[in-house]
């Protein structure tokens, strides 16, 4: 089914249950933070301390989607989960300040 992730329910015994792909982001994001951290580690930790978790593969998947989206940084190629390191996404420069009013304030 096209935009759904299924995984058995440990609540309900060998049935699987069916969530949205995004299931595991707003997870995944409590363990990223401003400083580089290989994809790997990221997955081991969220694997060792989240307490519904999937396979490394689906979340190396989820990690390379979030960044393609251009919600996170990314330093090195994003091929296994040991060739790269990602951090949430910086700031942009800061240019000029943006003035409230506009013209003839």
């Amino acid at each position: 089914m096209p935009g759904r992730y299924r995984r058995e329910d440990p609540g309900r015994g060998k049935k699987l249950s069916q969530h949205p792909y995004t299931y595991f982001d707003e997870e995944l994001r409590k363990f990223i933070s401003g400083d580089w951290i290989k994809a790997s580690k990221l997955i081991n930790q969220f694997m060792g301390k989240a307490k519904q978790t999937t396979g490394d593969a689906y979340l190396l998947w989820r990690i390379k989607q979030l960044v393609g989206a251009g919600e996170l940084d990314v330093q090195g190629e994003l091929k296994g989960m040991k060739d790269f390191e990602i951090k949430l996404k910086s700031a942009a420069p800061v240019g000029e300040p943006v003035t409230q009013g506009g013209a003839g304030s």
